[in-house]
């Protein structure tokens, strides 16, 4: 089954200087500390290992369209997870 998808060589950018910092500012702006989320290593550890992800996804299903499902699931999925610690740890906020 794998010999009918040709995988294609993805080739990503090196990881933007300004990520990391936007992550830091963003959850301060949030008032939730910056441990919660992803370290820096992690962050780097999955950018250059997406690549490897990205080529098991046919061609065909790297349009735009999936790249906004992917999009909003990750800002909704990260919405969710303000609002349920909001709820459930209320002396922070």
């Amino acid at each position: 089954m794998n010999d009918i998808v040709v995988k294609e060589d993805v080739n990503l950018p090196a990881l933007p200087n300004t990520v990391l910092p936007a992550i830091a500012e963003l959850t301060a702006a949030f008032g939730i500390p910056r441990e919660v989320l992803a370290s820096q290593e992690e962050i780097e550890y999955a950018w250059r290992d997406l690549p490897r992800e990205l080529r098991e996804i046919p061609g065909d299903l790297r349009g735009e369209l999936i790249a906004r499902i992917l999009n909003k699931t990750g800002i909704y999925l990260f919405w969710f997870c303000v609002k349920y610690t909001k709820r459930t740890c209320s002396p922070i906020w």
